[in-house]
């Protein structure tokens, strides 16, 4: 999926090329001009995101910058016999609405950019508290639908008796990436899973899934083989950088042991 920064700026410049070539061709006036390239745009990218919907604030934060950047470009390139003698191009009024909404839109790109990669390293070591060491601090939001096992008794009563029968089996899972993965390309995962007495468990069925951040559409469910003795491996391909959610699942006979983590994976461009 695209960036949103890069919807909204090509977006928005799309919007204007649309204003000065149906002004151009079709002869319409400057508002004329500002109300059909800002339909064309948001019919354009509403059409887009029903097929790849990103969620409400999304389209809503795209809807607001394409018809904004119309209704700038009808106000400032109006012709002087649009506007009636002595009167103002730009009223002080529309000027406080844009300015006001545009400061809506850049605040929630922020928060949307910042949910879906996390702070940068730089910003997050000078805006969050000091982390203790041995622990970690993540500030992306996770967006993904979490078990809720406390949404009935027995449902919460099953939970708490496969976290209990967890522990009393004493699996130990170590899990890692053979090289730092990096987004579009493939990465070995791999698992090495032993038991309280640190001998390999052979012969499980493992499966798990990366959950990204804030898009379910870009989950990735896998399956992983035995690939040594208690050592498993999947090759997998995540789409796109930043951080993701992992659950692990492995099952050898009536035994389940769950692990959820998270990773992250890296960007192609910073090659």
């Amino acid at each position: 999926m695209p960036s949103l920064l890069l919807t909204l700026l090509g977006g928005g410049i799309a919007v204007a090329v649309a204003f000065l070539i149906i002004g151009k061709i079709a002869g319409l006036n400057s508002k004329a001009s500002a109300v059909v390239a800002g339909v064309l745009a948001n019919l354009g990218y509403l059409s887009y995101a029903l097929v790849q919907w990103p969620g409400a604030d999304v389209v809503a934060i795209h809807v607001a910058v394409y018809t904004m950047t119309a209704y700038i470009l009808g106000i400032v390139f109006a012709r002087s016999g649009e506007v009636q003698p002595g009167a103002r191009r730009f009223h002080w009024a529309p000027a406080v609405l844009v300015v006001f909404f545009l400061i809506v839109v850049v605040v929630n790109a922020v928060l949307i950019t910042v949910s879906q990669r996390g702070l940068a390293p730089d910003v997050a070591e000078l805006v969050l508290p000091e982390v203790p060491e041995g622990r970690s601090v993540r500030s992306v939001f996770p967006g993904t639908v979490q078990h809720d096992y406390q949404e009935n008794q027995e449902a919460y009563n099953r939970y708490v008796e496969r976290v209990a029968a967890q522990r009393e089996r004493g699996w130990q899972l170590r899990k890692g990436w053979l090289a730092e993965p990096v987004a579009g390309r493939p990465a070995v995962f791999q698992l090495s899973v032993t038991d309280r007495h640190g001998s390999p468990v052979t012969g499980a069925t493992v499966s798990g899934s990366f959950l990204r951040p804030a898009d379910s559409r870009a989950d990735q469910n896998f399956e992983m083989l035995e690939r040594g003795i208690g050592v498993y491996q999947a090759t997998l391909v995540l789409p796109e950088a930043g951080n993701w959610d992992l659950v692990l699942e492995v099952r050898r006979g009536a035994d389940m042991h769950e692990l959820r983590a998270s990773t992250s994976v890296g960007s192609a461009d910073q090659d």
